[in-house]
């Protein structure tokens, strides 16, 4: 069941209107978007939100599954949150490809 929420990256300024979102596994929106770039040897990243607002940090400890790497242009899906480095995703999760913006 989906719940209507802000926009998941969208700060308070860019939001326009209500989006339904799911809620993840942690109770957190969830949105979507694609990794502008990932270092595999520091194990961190970030990902443009498909919503518009700050680009979201990602560590590989908060890639759901068994690998801890994204690749570069992948879609993926995830549960937004300040953190201490800034906006950050969790619980990321790859998208299959071919995946659109809802």
């Amino acid at each position: 069941m989906a719940e209507v929420l802000l926009a998941a990256c969208q700060t308070e300024e860019t939001a326009t209107e209500p989006v339904a979102r799911p809620v993840g596994p942690k109770g957190l929106r969830v949105a979507s978007g694609v990794v502008k770039w990932f270092n595999q040897v520091s194990d961190y990243g970030y990902i443009a939100c498909d919503q518009g607002g700050p680009d979201r940090y990602v560590r590989g400890e908060n890639i759901a599954g068994a690998s801890s790497m994204l690749l570069a242009g992948s879609r993926v899906e995830f549960e937004p949150r300040e953190g201490g480095m800034g906006p950050e995703a969790i619980n990321v999760r790859p998208l299959p490809p071919n995946t659109t913006q809802e």
